[in-house]
C-alpha cells in the first residue's frame, strides 16, 4: 500500500541522536571558553577597612575591573618596586 503523502527520509536529514554522535560542534572541547586571568591561583584572605574597601570598589567600577585585579596589579607594582631597591 502506498501512501499519498508518505514521507521522504533519504534526504540526508539525521536524526537527532546521530547528529550528536558525528557532529563536531557544541560540548565541552578542550582549550574552549574564557581562560583564566590567572593561570595557576593560590587564594588568601584579607581584611579591609570599610572605607578602604567601599573605595577600591568604587575604583574597580570606574575602571570596569575587579577589585581583585586591582589588589593584584597593586601588589605586582609593590613587589616590583621593592625588588629594584
Amino acid at each position: 500500500m502506498t501512501f499519498r503523502y508518505a514521507v521522504d527520509h533519504s534526504n540526508g536529514i539525521k536524526h537527532p541522536d546521530d547528529v550528536a554522535k558525528t557532529d563536531r560542534r557544541g560540548g565541552a572541547r578542550p582549550g574552549a571558553g574564557r581562560k583564566r586571568v590567572v593561570q595557576d591561583p593560590d587564594r588568601i584572605g584579607i581584611d579591609f577597612e570599610r572605607p578602604d574597601l567601599e573605595a577600591l570598589r568604587e575604583l574597580a567600577l570606574a575602571r570596569n575591573t575587579s577589585v581583585a585585579n586591582l589588589v593584584r596589579t597593586a601588589v605586582a607594582q609593590y613587589l616590583r618596586r621593592s625588588r629594584a631597591r
